[in-house]
């Protein structure tokens, strides 16, 4: 019988709903950083740690922890990062990514609520400073698992996918799409019966 404590090393899900056997390793060029809110790290449905574990060049950080946070800015300039943000002032990264003149190489995304996200973004000055970019017509969520706060709300994955769908021709955004339909079926599968209408 399996210990549900029990935690794969490799995927930290838990043992019994390993994920490895449909993780895809892929890398690229683009890096993203995905700036999370500590209570969101503890969420049990988060995506964050999927879009991590499929792809290479990104990293999750701890706003609240400082060696994280140094990290972080050490590692971006206002030249070659964009931040990923539903604002009225956000430029369309589906135009942006068809500039030729552009060169970004950092994808940036707030994981928390909104109200969460909004806060992060407020309370870090710096974060004003990049680029804003939102989606002028985002894709369908497929992501049922999760309560989604609008119609047009995309999962930290899926907006993160999308994303670097858009800024690099090196990404395999259907080996990861794939990746997380199969891992959201995975879950759907164990879910209680009498929840699975509240999706």
């Amino acid at each position: 019988m399996v210990n549900k404590r029990c935690v794969c090393e490799a995927c930290s899900y838990p043992a019994i709903q390993c994920i490895c056997d449909l993780v895809p390793s892929l890398s690229g060029s683009v890096k993203v950083w995905i700036l999370q809110d500590k209570k969101e790290s503890r969420h049990a449905k988060n995506t964050a740690r999927l879009f991590i574990l499929g792809y290479k060049p990104a990293q999750i950080v701890q706003v609240d922890d400082p060696e994280e946070w140094h990290t972080f800015l050490q590692s971006v300039t206002t030249k070659n990062t964009v931040l990923l943000y539903p604002d009225d002032k956000a430029k369309p990264l589906e135009i942006l990514a068809t500039d030729e003149s552009s060169d970004y190489s950092n994808i940036v995304l707030l994981d928390g609520t909104w109200r969460k996200a909004k806060k992060m973004l407020y309370t870090h000055d710096v974060l004003a400073s990049f680029p804003m970019v939102s989606f002028t017509i985002p894709p369908k969520s497929h992501y049922v698992i999760r309560k989604s706060p609008s119609e047009n709300a995309l999962s930290t994955f899926e907006a993160a996918t999308y994303a670097l769908d858009l800024l690099s021709t090196e990404f395999d955004s259907q080996a990861m799409t794939s990746f997380f339909a199969a891992v959201v079926e995975r879950q759907w599968a164990q879910q209680p019966q009498q929840h699975k209408h509240l999706s």
